[in-house]
């Protein structure tokens, strides 16, 4: 049995956001599910054409593990920038639901009078925001604002222009010192990857789901193809945990997320595993920035 025939687990970790009360309100949207967002898709279906607008609402606004939380009774209250969203039929908010972490959100009860427009909307509002959470020195927040879509992605570059390719040999002792360095930033560009997953699809979701819709980016997919064709991939990579089917590079998120999961189960040795390791960060990298630049908002 290949691996993409198994039968996938059940796609999440952690229940989903309620229904709101009244469903008939509109939806003040502030982080990732703003029009032009990351994870607007989610919701895209069911917005109504055309009636979307600017919205601010009085808050503080804080972030954990790359999420907008909004709090009404934060501790530096401001006019907080968001879009006012209207649904075309229910099935809107039941995709927030889905999308959103029961655990993180609760929706604003009563239901948040906006300073602009003057309407009143339904909000989701952070759940104890402070633990794990950094208030944000800002009145709106974006995705491109977050520094492991840039600063990190600019330290993996650093790390593998410095590392390099290696020549095929058997590695010699000063060798495993630059391993080490380059299995560093490869593990700091999934991490990256991992926060994008979850922005994009769903903070819900288990690892092995997120993979599987990041693996749905066809443009995405087909370039991460490309450049390990063009690197001379033709290795399998086996799952440390469990090596029963090998990862393929016609599946080359699979392929590259095994090579990452063997970094952190000790599944690599030698040059062999050390030119897996060089080619799967030159091919990650650029073609990960370059989802980057598509997906988030310029």
């Amino acid at each position: 049995m290949t691996r993409s025939a198994r039968n996938p687990p059940h796609p999440y970790d952690i229940w989903g956001v309620a229904h709101p009360p009244d469903d008939t309100l509109p939806f003040f949207a502030y982080g990732a599910l703003k029009p032009g967002e990351i994870g607007h898709s989610n919701i895209k279906d069911f917005v109504r054409p055309g009636q979307s607008q600017t919205a601010s609402a009085k808050g503080t606004l804080f972030s954990r593990d790359g999420m907008a939380l909004f709090t009404s009774a934060g501790p530096h209250p401001q006019p907080i920038r968001g879009v006012l969203i209207y649904f075309s039929d229910p099935n809107g908010y039941r995709a927030v639901g889905d999308y959103e972490p029961g655990t993180h959100y609760q929706w604003a009860d009563p239901p948040v009078q906006l300073l602009e427009p003057h309407a009143t909307a339904n909000v989701l509002e952070a759940i104890d925001p402070t633990h794990g959470g950094v208030e944000l020195d800002a009145a709106e927040w974006r995705s491109r604002d977050d520094p492991a879509f840039s600063s990190a992605l600019d330290v993996v570059e650093r790390i593998r222009r410095r590392e390099g390719p290696r020549p095929r040999h058997l590695m010699q002792p000063g060798d495993w010192r630059s391993f080490f360095r380059t299995e560093a930033g490869y593990l700091l560009l999934w991490s990256v990857v991992e926060r994008y997953t979850s922005l994009a699809f769903s903070p819900r979701l288990k690892p092995e789901a997120k993979v599987r819709e990041l693996s749905r980016e066809a443009e995405f997919v087909e370039d991460l193809r490309h450049r390990l064709r063009r690197a001379g991939a033709v290795a399998p990579v086996y799952d440390a945990r469990d090596p029963g089917e090998p990862f393929e590079i016609d599946d080359p998120v699979g392929y590259l997320r095994a090579t990452r999961l063997n970094l952190t189960h000790k599944g690599k040795a030698a040059w062999r595993d050390d030119a897996i390791l060089r080619t799967a960060l030159a091919v990650l990298l650029p073609a990960f920035r370059d989802l980057i630049r598509r997906r988030l908002p310029s």
